[in-house]
């Protein structure tokens, strides 16, 4: 630290680095009297800097955790710094209990009453809007104009209490919104009902979803889209009605094998002579194989979730720099919609099954068929621990190998195995047993991963533990199977 008068400056050409340490003596010495608190009030810290005070040679606070930094600058932001530092100065050694982090959670809840910080707009009065001359906004002369949608787009009135009071009321935002979903404009229920096609065949009746029009593509079967806006429309906008239609039609509930008779007529099953098969997304691949294993957890509603990652993965991450520590509990199995999201950097799976990287809106997403997809659903630890309580459920079903199989196979593909698939997978599960039986360390590293493992009983003996590890290797293959991430 270099010294200036009124200022400290930090070199860090040399020693970006290293910890930085500062020394504040006192002038005299300081004398506290009973229920007096020394503060020390540090701004501008990231989450994941550690932090420690030293108020003599003889007492020594261990560095700060994440959850406690963020304790004091919620504290701090709201006004409530001395109650939260003070019990921490008078409290050095409260870190060594059990229940300290538990502690920390609970006082950075209870700063803010366990609401979360948003932003939001105040409402002003609007300003003046005039025509600008020429474009030059410097130019006040122009004609003072009101809020309306364009003329050409048609001028008709969006709220019928407005007939009475004439020109005189001002339009809003709901008169814009009133325009956007009105009768005269099917624009918006096209949009909608193509979108909520594509979400059930893949593709849309209008393949470009994201660009309606005259300058997108031609709707495939144009009666049957205006049909399903009218319907959208005429039922108040319910969208569970639009998809119980499109689900109870016979166009839904076709065969999905393709039919190679139309394969130079219609190689894009635009005439949706069959039901097209499709991937899943990547959310719901995790999803899917959570559910199969039954460890997914359909809570509704509460925080974002960190799924198994690789350690590491952040590092390339600055400003600041980034931690990652999984969540623990049954929310570690909570569905994608909750997985926490870091954009352009998101988690591995995702980026393997195209998820798009938020930097842009996407309305369609890529569909690629890559090598890294099958790694992924082989080594990935959230695919393995569900792949291991599948194996888990099977064996406490006290029935021959041919029926859990066919049971394993019933709960990931929603069909029935055919005989050459129970006869491959019996060879296959008896060479891992064989496998497993001779290493019994490896048997306990492939049943060990995931926090679930821990539901289970680690004193199994090493014959058990071995065809736990076999199980779960075929759990494995029959996760990674094509049909089970293909919807049908």
């Amino acid at each position: 630290v270099k010294q200036r008068p009124h200022q400290f400056m930090i070199d860090q050409s040399e020693h970006a680095d290293d910890p930085m340490q500062a020394v504040f003596e006192l002038s005299a010495p300081l004398q506290l009297k009973d229920g007096q608190s020394l503060i020390a009030e540090i701004k501008g810290l990231h989450a994941n800097t550690e932090v420690a005070f030293e108020t003599s040679p003889l007492i020594r606070m261990r560095p700060f955790d994440s959850a406690e930094l963020e304790a004091i600058q919620i504290c701090d932001s709201i006004g409530q710094p001395n109650a939260l530092l003070s019990w921490m100065m008078s409290n050095p050694h409260q870190a060594k209990d059990a229940g300290a982090k538990n502690h920390w959670r609970d006082r950075y809840l209870a700063c803010r009453e366990g609401r979360t910080w948003t932003m939001v707009t105040q409402a002003s009065e609007p300003m003046e809007m005039r025509i600008l001359p020429r474009g030059n906004w410097q130019d006040k002369t122009g004609e003072v104009v009101q809020p309306a949608t364009p003329e050409f787009l048609g001028r008709y009135d969006t709220d019928p209490a407005k007939e009475s009071e004439g020109d005189a009321k001002r339009l809003t935002r709901l008169d814009l919104a009133r325009w956007i979903v009105h009768r005269d404009n099917p624009l918006t229920a096209r949009v909608v009902a193509n979108r909520t096609w594509k979400q059930f065949f893949g593709v849309g009746l209008t393949a470009a979803v994201d660009d309606l029009g005259a300058q997108g593509d031609p709707p495939s079967h144009p009666e049957l889209l205006d049909y399903l806006a009218i319907e959208l429309i005429d039922s108040g906008w319910d969208l569970r009605h639009l998809e119980r239609l499109i689900l109870t039609s016979q166009t839904y509930q076709q065969d999905s094998r393709v039919r190679p008779e139309l394969s130079e007529i219609d190689p894009e099953n635009r005439l949706l002579a069959y039901h097209p098969p499709r991937r899943l997304e990547a959310e719901i691949i995790r999803d899917n194989a959570l559910a199969v294993s039954g460890l997914l957890n359909l809570e509704i509603g509460g925080p974002s979730v960190k799924p198994y990652q690789p350690g590491g993965y952040y590092s390339n991450l600055q400003f600041p720099n980034r931690s990652y520590r999984s969540t623990a509990g049954d929310n570690q199995y909570r569905r994608g919609i909750y997985m926490h999201w870091q954009r352009t950097f998101l988690h591995p799976m995702l980026a393997n099954f195209d998820a798009p990287s938020r930097e842009d809106c996407v309305a369609i997403r890529a569909n690629a068929n890559t090598p890294q997809q099958a790694l992924t659903l082989l080594n990935d630890p959230t695919f393995i621990e569900a792949a291991s309580e599948l194996a888990w459920n099977m064996i406490e079903q006290k029935e021959s190998d041919e029926t859990r199989l066919r049971t394993m196979v019933r709960r990931s593909l929603q069909r029935d195995a055919t005989s050459e698939e129970i006869e491959r997978l019996s060879v296959f599960l008896d060479q891992q047993r064989e496998l497993f039986l001779a290493d019994e360390a490896l048997s306990v590293e492939l049943t060990s991963i995931g926090q679930s493992s821990a539901r289970h009983d680690k004193s199994l003996p090493p014959a058990d533990r071995a065809e736990w590890a076999a199980w779960t290797a075929t759990a494995r293959i029959v996760l990674n199977l094509h049909e089970t991430i293909t919807r049908y």
